[in-house]
């Protein structure tokens, strides 16, 4: 496997800037990116290159194979739309969950805070009794 990288590190610690064509010496070790470019393909559209974080990798891959699979099963049932329009509304759907999430994070996170905020009142009550 193959790792792009971004500088070199000597034993001694020293950062020093990876110049193309320059080899570093054996001694020193190599850092891996925290990037990696992928590609996808959105609803037949010619590929797109992403760099994106490593640890996003599957969440991106995910993502591509929902767009398309819902581009998909709404181009069938909507034959008389053009694949502009059934990208739009599938645009749509995926900006209405995410709105949707945000708000239920929301009321999930003020939940919590009020139960915390109780929580602190009876242990406090009862270190007090």
């Amino acid at each position: 496997m193959y790792f792009r990288t971004k500088r070199i590190v000597s034993r001694s610690g020293l950062s020093l800037p990876r110049r193309p064509g320059n080899l570093a010496p054996p001694e020193e070790s190599y850092i891996m990116t925290d990037k990696l470019n992928i590609t996808i393909r959105i609803a037949g559209q010619k590929p797109m290159t992403l760099s994106i974080d490593r640890e996003y990798e599957e969440t991106a891959r995910n993502a591509e194979y929902q767009v398309n699979r819902l581009f998909g099963l709404w181009s069938e049932r909507f034959r008389d739309k053009s694949p502009m329009e059934v990208m739009s509304m599938v645009a749509y759907r995926f900006a209405e969950l995410f709105y949707t999430q945000n708000a239920a994070a929301a009321a999930t996170e003020k939940l919590l805070d009020d139960f915390e905020r109780e929580l602190d009142r009876i242990l406090v009550d009862t270190a007090r009794s």
